[in-house]
């Protein structure tokens, strides 16, 4: 019978000039772009329906990419690129006056400054594995996974260290993170409690389910 599963490639994505290290989209729908980085230190913006490519030259290889879980447009604009020099770059997307036509196969872009917001050091330790990163469902946090087997969390706003989630044996190599709201008593808003899920795995080859709650706004 006819094969329900044969897909075909629309585009071609061939700017990198060595292994591409993350690939994602954004959970606002109107936002139409795929986001990558590079060993070649690149972090890109492709807006498919555009037509457009924003490069940003990290000058390091980018390890890991993460994209504000937020469902404000203005957040959206936010990334997390861990790089192997152990510094975590927090970069504003909101600016794309830089951006290049591509062509046809997206193969034509060109590099520009990036806005770089914030950078994140000094707790987490780096420079050998590949490491995640992401950023708290409230944008209060910038997350990390560390060679030591922690996970790093840092404040956004001050890059002070807030906390290390310590359980693995190996370096944590992969973050996720959501939320859950919950209430003990029936629909009284009064009892309600979010609480803010993270996952770990590791080299180890274990996965890790973090809990921490708190009481919901009214």
């Amino acid at each position: 019978g006819k094969n329900r599963s044969s897909y075909v490639p629309l585009q071609t994505l061939k700017d990198a000039n060595d292994s591409v290290t993350t690939v994602l989209t954004p959970h606002n729908s109107s936002n139409h772009c795929i986001y990558t980085s590079s060993v070649d230190g690149v972090v890109r913006c492709y807006d498919v329906r555009k037509g457009l490519v924003t490069c940003w030259d990290l000058d390091n290889p980018v390890i890991g990419l993460a994209l504000s879980p937020s469902s404000n447009d203005e957040n959206q604009n936010l990334l997390a690129a861990s790089c192997l020099d152990g510094t975590i770059r927090l970069l504003d997307n909101s600016d794309s006056a830089s951006s290049s036509e591509l062509s046809s196969e997206l193969s034509s872009s060109s590099s520009s400054s990036c806005c770089l917001l914030k950078t994140y050091q000094g707790r987490h330790k780096a420079g050998q594995y590949a490491l995640d990163c992401a950023i708290s469902t409230d944008d209060k946090y910038v997350m990390t996974g560390s060679e030591d087997g922690s996970c790093v969390w840092y404040d956004i706003m001050t890059a002070k260290h807030v906390q290390s989630l310590e359980g693995h044996s190996q370096p944590t190599c992969a973050i996720a993170t959501t939320t859950t709201t919950t209430s003990t008593n029936g629909n009284n808003n009064n009892d309600r409690f979010t609480n803010e899920i993270t996952v770990t795995a590791s080299y180890d080859g274990q996965g890790i389910v973090w809990g921490t709650k708190s009481i919901a706004p009214e």
